[in-house]
């Protein structure tokens, strides 16, 4: 019955010599077997595929903690004590704006494993104040445009875990989920509202 499902369906398995030196897994198996041309798996993106994350706009993140593990500190009758490692993200997030002439802050919350914050991007008035960290040197690694949202989350998170791994964490213990949520505000109604429940 198995092979007549087999024969029946239109999946052409591959001959024995087509996969002769294809390791299951390896570039070879995938390209010759599973007609994969590339060398790794693609990951989907979370971002809307047409909107420019670099230009002016209003948007509510949320950054979480790998395997949503409690590390920036615990809440004591209804409010959060930030330890040292929280103490590090609090400082790192106000840095963002101070190192990004076009970046302003609003509210933000810090709770035991994630983040909460709006990021203004304002390239229209942009401050003349702001000065960037040197290794940051405008650019950005891999394929995040420089300026982005992914770019300022990403320079946020690795300051974070350098300062953090250097100060108060083993060196092989991560600190972030990857990638973060966001979503675009589009109104001062739902600008207010997220405030509100910030």
């Amino acid at each position: 019955m198995c092979k007549r499902a087999i024969q029946e369906s239109s999946l052409q398995l591959p001959s024995v010599s087509e996969t002769v030196g294809a390791t299951l897994g390896s570039p070879a198996f995938n390209h010759k077997v599973l007609g994969l041309n590339q060398r790794y798996p693609t990951r989907t993106s979370m971002r809307l595929c047409d909107y420019d994350y670099r230009q002016s706009g209003v948007y509510f993140i949320t950054v979480c903690t790998h395997q949503h593990i409690s590390l920036f500190g615990q809440i004591a009758d209804g409010e959060m004590v930030l330890n040292e490692l929280g103490k590090v993200v609090n400082s790192e997030w106000l840095h963002v704006a101070k190192a990004r002439a076009n970046v302003l802050l609003d509210s933000y919350v810090i709770m035991p494993n994630h983040l909460h914050g709006i990021v203004i991007i304002d390239n229209e008035n942009a401050r003349v104040d702001a000065k960037r960290d040197s290794a940051e040197n405008g650019k950005c690694s891999g394929t995040l445009p420089s300026g982005s949202l992914g770019a300022i989350v990403g320079y946020f998170k690795a300051a974070v875990s350098r300062r953090g791994k250097a100060l108060v964490l083993d060196c092989s213990q991560r600190i972030w989920q990857r990638n973060y949520y966001e979503h675009i505000i589009r109104n001062e109604k739902t600008l207010n509202e997220i405030r509100n429940t910030s």
